[in-house]
């Protein structure tokens, strides 16, 4: 889990805000290319790659309670 606990921690924020204290949250992922401080992704396809196996492997499916309160904003 070490690997996504920046993405778990969000998501636990975002589920103590709405389901325990019925706060009309929404989480925005804001993404960036090319960043060197970072060794991110450098493309937006390898970002959706990352995205994608990161939902997939924590159960964030379209069907998930809180996948419409996470928004994910990706470079053009």
């Amino acid at each position: 889990m070490d690997t996504f606990d920046q993405y778990v921690n969000r998501i636990a924020c975002l589920y103590f805000l709405r389901e325990k204290n019925q706060i009309k949250a929404h989480l925005l992922f804001i993404y960036f290319i090319i960043d060197i401080t970072v060794h991110g992704p450098k493309n937006k396809k390898k970002w959706l790659g990352a995205i994608q196996t990161m939902e997939c492997y924590l159960g964030l499916d379209k069907k998930h309670k809180l996948r419409k309160y996470i928004h994910d904003n990706l470079p053009m």
